[in-house]
């Protein structure tokens, strides 16, 4: 496939610009011909001498974008409902808190009144 032939040996670095590895091969569904994810070496003289083992694999779905150099993507960057689902969790655990604590003080106040 020409796209696997362009991939392997571009670096693919993380959203903070920090280089990951090189692409040294890509897993592809037989069924689909889609490509499922990347696998990469680290780059380090050991991979130069051929005597790394070390391997990451990195799924295609957390790839933001391929050029010169493949850059990863925020593995929360999509997740932001989640964000907004915690903020309401919290906002609402306060209210709810809030209005135990007036309840609680109105059945205290009324055991005193009697």
């Amino acid at each position: 496939m020409k796209v696997v032939k362009e991939l392997i040996g571009k670096e693919v670095l993380n959203r903070d610009a920090v280089i990951l590895g090189k692409v040294s091969d890509v897993e592809i569904d037989p069924n689909t011909q889609i490509i499922e994810s990347l696998i990469l070496k680290k780059g380090s003289i050991s991979e130069t001498l051929n005597i790394s083992k070390g391997e990451n694999v990195i799924p295609f779905d957390l790839i933001r974008s391929i050029g010169d150099k493949i850059i990863l993507r925020d593995t929360f960057e999509d997740e932001s409902w989640f964000v907004d689902l915690y903020i309401w969790v919290i906002y609402f655990m306060e209210f709810f808190l809030n209005y135990l604590s007036i309840i609680w003080k109105w059945i205290f106040n009324l055991k005193l009144l009697m």
